[in-house]
């Protein structure tokens, strides 16, 4: 679990981990430990997902060349992005797919993105839009919405 020191929810307050109960299979859970209310908050999710969103030149042509891997669910398809430090986002078409089912791009850049593409899920790694030429990540999206005109 993710407590804060001192009990304190503010802004700079340092955070630890730590376990609740000694079961490791059930570690986090808070009823194990109903005194640490200071536990009981959420992270930002660690990707912005958007539904329907293909973005072509990571998928499929990879800036790095890379071949599609494996994905069978959304979860396998943040877990390799999430492994891979210079990936930016992850392109995952689902099994409706006819082309690239099951499958996930991870992209290290990302341009030409395009909507309404149905079984594909572009999901931007919090974070990695500001250190690309958008400033923010609503200009990432801004574009994708410009190509459905």
């Amino acid at each position: 679990m993710i407590s804060v020191k001192n009990d304190a929810i503010e802004e700079g307050n340092l955070v630890t981990l730590g376990e609740c109960g000694t079961d490791p299979e059930v570690a986090a859970e808070l009823n194990n430990c109903p005194e640490n209310k200071a536990s009981q908050w959420e992270l930002l999710p660690m990707f912005a997902v958007e539904a329907h969103t293909q973005a072509v030149k990571c998928s499929p042509y990879s800036h790095n060349l890379q071949e599609p891997q494996p994905a069978a669910a959304q979860q396998d398809a943040q877990r390799l992005c999430a492994a891979d430090n210079k990936c930016s986002a992850y392109n995952w078409a689902d099994n409706s797919v006819e082309d690239y089912p099951d499958r996930v791009y991870l992209c290290h850049k990302l341009h030409d993105v395009h909507p309404n593409a149905d079984g594909w899920e572009l999901g931007i790694r919090a974070g990695r839009a500001y250190d690309s030429p958008y400033e923010k990540r609503a200009a990432l999206l801004d574009t994708a919405e410009s190509f459905s005109e």
